[in-house]
């Protein structure tokens, strides 16, 4: 860190952190209508095949809401990680 950085007065860092205290709020909400799988939640699970395998699972068993689901396209070589899967059916 610079000298004089003030963690306080970084307001990159101050949004980032609304942003997952938000989210949290919305799967603690969601938790109370309906189950909740969580799948990922580390950065490097977006490239791990297992993650995705257990979130093809999860929505062909049919998850309402999945956190941190792993999506993976190898023949067009995409993949990533999404924040919330909701079903609309």
């Amino acid at each position: 860190m610079r000298a004089g950085y003030d963690v306080r007065l970084d307001f990159s860092r101050w949004v980032a952190d609304q942003g997952k205290r938000f989210e949290a709020k919305v799967v603690e909400h969601l938790a109370t209508l309906t189950d909740v799988v969580r799948v990922g939640g580390a950065r490097t699970d977006a490239r791990s095949r297992a993650a995705a395998e257990a979130t093809w699972d999860a929505m062909a068993a049919g998850a309402r809401v999945i956190v941190g689901g792993v999506l993976r396209d190898p023949q067009a070589r995409m993949y990533g990680a999404v924040d919330l899967i909701v079903r609309s059916d």
